[in-house]
């Protein structure tokens, strides 16, 4: 680190003048080091309870796939629209910026880059935004399952799922930095802001994974990031200025941040805790906080808050720790570690900018994924725990990943499964990561998600 290499030299050079001093000098003293964590804030220890969400916290989120699941009467499969509509308060759209299915944009190379890549033909381009994805599907609800909520929530992914490149028109191969890239990006935000009853939008599903964005010749753009956090600046404002009772926020990937970031961080503090208050708090300086302000004048600096909420979506490497393979850990030992690794989250927003307090945190996706929908009992245990484990944590609202598996084989035909993994190279998991399976069985991850404080 700069400051320490300095003080350490600067202690070689006194120490060499000493040398060369008579017997009778004194000696000098060292001055103590600056403490390169001193500045970290205090870490109290949370009260943790079961966590229960109130309606008025919980989403669901709902796609076109949904449709089956969905039923007018109760009914021992699936879901009916009166459950929906008294057990979730928000209704909850996950939306690429550019919708490749709608788009026509056919199948993804995933281990393509750049301009080889899938694209959109600039023809289709406003079928394939939000603001239109979104009303057909609000259309669809209403008109076919007479289903309607009075709040939503969007969430807008501005990559497909390798996290290595952009949703994009053909004809180019944009970067954050593109000029004519940012003011489309603006604009399709300003658009979306249009959407009757939107309350939330997020703005990127995992955005800090995107610091391994890379070009078309497969090379790492490390300014690009910079350039993704001015970005969503400039989109926070112009939706603000179209509608200030619109809640926008960054969205980020948790297990990231904790599995591949902190690491990192601590290593240059040689800290050998990773999931102490420390290195978190370091990690979240760097990939997190600048989403969270407006950049002020030279000596003002920050001018002000550039977001209402933190986003994260939760979907743990499920063979990592803490878990190792377990969703609910039962040794002590392990149930502390599980708590540890979610902990920190109710610091994500902990800004105390002109007296504006903390953020609250939405959980804009949540799962445990699974490659095999015969492993979906496991998702109930998890979210036990992770309910339990955030339970001292702000929510503004959380929401499962999805409302209904997407069924795998459909004869005759390219599955819905197979159609997501090939448009945006979505893994299996993603295709298992409903509340309720594809057949229309209620997993007891409904029931848990659902239980009232």
């Amino acid at each position: 680190m700069r400051t320490r290499a300095l003080w350490l030299a600067g202690f070689g050079w006194m120490a060499s003048l000493g040398a060369g001093c008579g017997e009778a000098e004194t000696k000098q003293v060292a001055p103590t080091p600056p403490d390169p964590l001193a500045d970290v804030p205090a870490d109290p220890d949370p009260t943790l309870d079961d966590g229960n969400w109130t309606v008025a916290q919980r989403g669901i989120a709902i796609d076109g796939e949904d449709f089956a699941v969905i039923q007018q009467e109760e009914s021992p499969a699936g879901i009916s629209v009166a459950q929906l509509t008294s057990r979730f308060g928000y209704l909850v759209l996950n939306l690429p910026a550019l919708d490749y299915l709608r788009g026509g944009a056919g199948a993804n190379d995933c281990a393509a880059t750049g301009v080889t890549a899938a694209c959109v033909d600039p023809e289709n381009a406003e079928e394939a935004r939000p603001l239109a994805t979104a009303q057909a599907l609000l259309d669809r609800l209403s008109n076919q399952k007479t289903l309607s909520f009075e709040q939503i929530a969007v969430n807008i992914d501005l990559m497909d799922a390798t996290h290595k490149r952009l949703l994009r028109l053909c004809g180019g191969d944009p970067f954050f930095g593109d000029l004519g890239y940012r003011k489309t990006i603006v604009d399709t935000f300003v658009e979306l802001a249009d959407l009757p009853n939107l309350k939330f939008i997020t703005v990127g599903a995992e955005l800090n994974r995107y610091t391994f964005f890379r070009n078309a010749a497969d090379e790492p753009i490390p300014e690009d990031y910079v350039n993704l956090v001015t970005l969503y600046r400039e989109i926070y404002a112009a939706v603000k200025a179209k509608n200030p009772d619109i809640k926008v926020g960054p969205g980020f990937s948790w297990d990231f941040f904790m599995n591949t970031s902190v690491p990192t961080v601590a290593s240059e503090f040689d800290l050998t805790d990773t999931t102490s208050f420390p290195a978190v708090y370091r990690t979240w300086q760097r990939t997190i906080y600048p989403f969270l302000i407006e950049a002020g004048e030279p000596g003002q600096f920050p001018k002000g808050l550039a977001a209402d909420f933190v986003g994260f979506t939760i979907a743990p490497d499920i063979e990592a720790d803490p878990f190792g393979g377990d969703p609910a850990p039962s040794a002590e030992e392990d149930a502390a570690a599980v708590d540890r690794y979610f902990r920190y989250l109710s610091r994500m927003g902990d800004l105390k900018l002109g007296g504006a307090g903390p953020l609250p945190v939405a959980f804009t996706q949540i799962d445990w994924p699974v490659k095999s929908a015969g492993f979906g009992n496991q998702k109930g245990p998890f979210l036990e725990t992770f309910k339990h484990a955030v339970s001292h944590v702000d929510v503004a609202y959380a929401a499962w990943r999805r409302l209904s598996d997407l069924p795998t084989m459909v004869q005759g035909q390219v599955s819905p499964c197979d159609r997501v993994m090939e448009s945006y190279c979505q893994a299996k998991e993603f295709c298992n990561g409903g509340l309720i399976t594809s057949s229309g069985n209620v997993r007891d991850t409904l029931d848990i998600f659902t239980t009232d404080p």
